[in-house]
């Protein structure tokens, strides 16, 4: 088949780091997609592997002319920098994202291109499963009862659609609406998904939910853990901080510069990076400069401001401590710190 006659259909971008574990299953999960696979362009970006990665995409690239590899020579320690090098070397007009450990189910590709297509669309959305060793469980949010399967986004429904579809690899998307809006991932930073999103979410007019169709596989290693980077202070660790926080504040610098009402997306920001402070065994030096940085925002919040999917005991503790003058605040997170990782209680 001669490659410059070929027209891909969707484009599908994966990020690779020492995947050799995983990144022959993941792949297969693509070739053998309902869609064809020769309908589909994958992009796989290998952020300068040290293991067998690299050997394992070259041979996909000998038997699959539609697999496309790009080697970068230096490492950017996050999926960001490869997923936007992938942006701009697609070739379709509808791009999905795949992480390296985890699957597409059969469907996915040709579910989500058919229905963007179909139905005139911005986006697509669509469930997925949880696998951990022990078992497999389909993942909830609310948003599934409380919108239609198609629904103009209107604004007091952008905060809930944000909070509930923060992932990329879920969705289709319009690569005009990423080119022509100057949409990227935070180069080297973390949580590169929620800023992502919430600039694209900003921009769409129609998004189609598929509540009953699962597309994705989400893997649960060893190495995930929930809301907290490392159970020890290192340096490992104030730098995963640092980089999620820098994302933060460009999230919230985005938010303040909109003229939507994001005042609740912002509430759930400021309250995750507050979660973050009390999970993480950060250093005072650490924990000080942020909480200085981070004041100007905390004294706009609102004292009773629901937070999504938290109880109600968390609620009100949150926003207590959220709420506290500075210097009381600094002591409070610095106490409560202490006691829950003595106690090694975890949210």
């Amino acid at each position: 088949m001669d490659g410059d006659n070929i027209s891909y259909k969707v484009t599908v971008i994966i990020p690779t780091f020492n995947a050799e574990k995983y990144i022959e299953r993941t792949v297969d999960s693509v070739i053998n997609q309902t869609i064809d696979f020769e309908n589909i362009e994958l992009i796989i970006i290998d952020d300068n592997s040290t293991d067998n990665t690299k050997q394992i995409l070259k041979n996909f690239q000998a038997q699959y002319e539609n697999v496309k590899p790009i080697f970068l020579k230096e490492n950017s320690g996050t999926p960001s920098k490869p997923r936007n090098i992938g942006i701009k070397n697609t070739t379709t007009n509808y791009i999905m994202f795949l992480d390296q450990d985890d699957e597409y189910t059969p469907e996915m590709c040709e579910k989500m291109y058919s229905t963007i297509t179909k139905d005139d669309v911005d986006i697509v959305m669509c469930r997925y499963n949880i696998i951990s060793k022990d078992n497999t469980k389909m993942h909830n949010n609310p948003l599934f009862k409380r919108v239609e399967n198609i629904s103009i986004v209107k604004p007091e429904l952008l905060p809930l659609l944000y909070r509930a579809f923060p992932q990329v690899w879920i969705n289709i998307y319009k690569k005009d609406m990423i080119i022509n809006n100057y949409i990227k991932f935070p180069d080297y930073l973390l949580a590169e998904d929620f800023y992502f999103n919430l600039q694209y979410y900003c921009k769409i007019r129609k998004v189609k939910i598929l509540p009953c169709f699962i597309g994705y596989k989400y893997y649960l290693h060893d190495n995930n853990t929930s809301n907290s980077f490392s159970y020890a202070d290192n340096e490992k660790n104030q730098e995963s901080f640092k980089k999620l926080y820098e994302t933060y504040k460009l999230m919230l610098q985005f938010i303040d510069n909109q003229d939507k009402n994001l005042y609740p997306i912002k509430n759930s920001l400021i309250a995750s990076l507050t979660m973050y402070f009390l999970t993480n065994n950060l250093s005072n030096k650490c924990m000080d400069k942020y909480l200085y940085e981070i004041n100007p925002h905390l004294k706009k919040y609102k004292l009773f401001t629901r937070i999504p999917y938290s109880n109600l005991f968390l609620n009100v503790g949150l926003n207590i401590i959220i709420k506290t003058p500075y210097l009381i605040k600094k002591v409070t997170i610095k106490t409560l710190k202490k006691t829950l990782w003595v106690l090694k209680i975890r949210f």
